[in-house]
């Protein structure tokens, strides 16, 4: 479901950060979830710091995000070889990801995050 900015800006402070840290928190709409999803075992100590970056990013940039990685992660999903997508994705960008949200950078987390939503829109 795309999320209209505007309408959304137009809520208090407070409503619009629980409003993006639910829909940030979407395994059906979020790449990073799904690509995480299945090697939880093996970056569980990432896991609270990936968590966090969804209440360390300004409305414009959640909205943008939520907007494109859910057609991103719909088209993926329904592929016969989403979980080896998925593994792809997990394998090239997480780590890196992870590592900036664990050491506290999350602008840089969140410059990441961009950067593989729009590599990974041009490749599926």
């Amino acid at each position: 479901m795309k999320i209209d900015l505007k309408e959304l800006q137009a809520e208090p402070d407070e409503v619009q950060r629980q409003f993006v840290a639910s829909i940030l928190g979407q395994q059906s709409s979020c790449i990073v979830a799904n690509a995480v999803t299945p090697y939880q075992h093996v970056c569980a100590s990432d896991i609270p710091a990936l968590l966090q970056l969804r209440y360390l990013v300004d409305v414009e940039t959640a909205i943008n995000y939520h907007n494109r990685s859910e057609s991103v992660t719909e088209r993926i999903t329904a592929r016969s070889d989403a979980a080896a997508v998925w593994s792809e994705i997990y394998n090239q960008y997480i780590p890196g990801i992870a590592a900036q949200a664990t050491a506290g950078d999350a602008s840089g987390a969140w410059s990441a995050i961009m950067a593989m939503l729009a590599q990974v829109e041009s490749e599926y």
